[in-house]
């Protein structure tokens, strides 16, 4: 899963405002914690958010897919960027701000698996440090059936992407066909997502069960909520 999508993915997803994000979220953090210096973002993908957090922050980011990785390490070789798996990795330190961004947990299929990424990404929020989580599209808001058309171009080709969504088995399948055209012509390559459907409920719990005490923006970064998580106090 994105070893071909890696190519084109900040292509794609060029729509996204990643300064307008990484401020409000840099706002956040700094009102939870003003001397906030370091941040750990997990599903990091090709380092868009951190292009802009490393301006003020020292920055370390994990992704699953090694394919992304190697975009974002070519684009900012002075970042710390890890292979790991959210539901399991340690790095063996913590950070300031923790951030799980454009819905990455979806990516977790079972409430189970939901609980093993919260508890890991807590893990590495330090005292006084905050974790930021921005959820996937909720069980009670994801449209069965849904189809879409995206289209973008660089310098050196054009995309296209299509997409439809479905509901199999209580969960969303997202089959993705992507056209690329450059000089070199033209490549046709697919991708089936599957993510798990989850509703505020179970965010929270699995936050709280990781000794997170959670509060939540409704509209986030892109309208689907923001949960903004710190260390209970004993």
């Amino acid at each position: 899963m994105y070893d071909r999508f890696a190519a084109v993915y900040d292509a794609i997803y060029s729509f996204k405002k990643y300064d307008q994000e990484v401020e409000k979220l840099v706002e956040i953090a700094r009102t939870r914690n003003p001397q906030s210096k370091t941040w750990l973002d997990v599903a990091c993908g090709t380092g868009a958010h951190i292009e802009f957090l490393r301006k003020d922050f020292a920055c370390t980011g994990v992704d699953l897919s090694e394919a992304l990785l190697q975009v974002a390490r070519a684009k900012h070789p002075d970042v710390d960027y890890r292979q790991g798996d959210m539901r399991a990795f340690d790095l063996g330190k913590k950070f300031d701000v923790v951030s799980c961004l454009f819905g990455a947990m979806g990516y977790m299929l079972e409430q189970k698996e939901l609980a093993l990424a919260a508890a890991r990404l807590a893990s590495h929020v330090a005292p006084g440090g905050v974790l930021l989580i921005e959820p996937f599209v909720s069980k009670s808001k994801f449209t069965d059936g849904n189809y879409n058309l995206m289209t973008a171009q660089t310098e050196d080709m054009k995309v296209a992407r299509t997409n439809t969504s479905r509901i199999q088995n209580g969960r969303a399948e997202m089959d993705f066909h992507f056209l690329v055209v450059n000089s070199k012509g033209t490549d046709h390559f697919q991708e089936v997502h599957t993510m798990g459907l989850f509703d505020h409920e179970d965010y929270v719990r699995a936050l709280e069960d990781a000794g997170m005490t959670v509060t939540v923006e409704d509209e986030g970064l892109m309208g689907r909520g923001l949960y903004i998580a710190g260390h209970s106090q004993p």
